[in-house]
């Protein structure tokens, strides 16, 4: 489930993502169709884990798989890739 509005068909402002459980998995910031922030970052039983420091398009993301294990770094400037660690 997602809160996402799309203009020109690019996304911007917040976004909940959920697991299938219905638990908040991550909530995130996007601006002009690339993610710009991250508020929040849950495993699947609510948790709070670490999401990295991916701040005003700036700095590293990290994402999990569901299981809970780190699946991939990213690395981001100025809201662009520069860098996909997959794990």
């Amino acid at each position: 489930k997602e809160e996402l509005i799309a203009k020109n068909g690019k996304f911007k402002g917040t976004a909940k993502h959920y697991y299938s459980n219905g638990q908040l998995w991550t909530e995130r910031i996007y601006k002009d169709g690339e993610i710009w922030s991250v508020l929040s970052n849950y495993d699947s039983n609510g948790k709070p884990r670490e999401s990295g420091n991916l701040k005003n398009g700036n700095g590293t993301l990290f994402l999990y798989n569901e299981d809970g294990r780190l699946r991939e770094v990213t690395t981001y400037i100025n809201g662009r890739i520069i860098s996909n660690i997959k794990h």
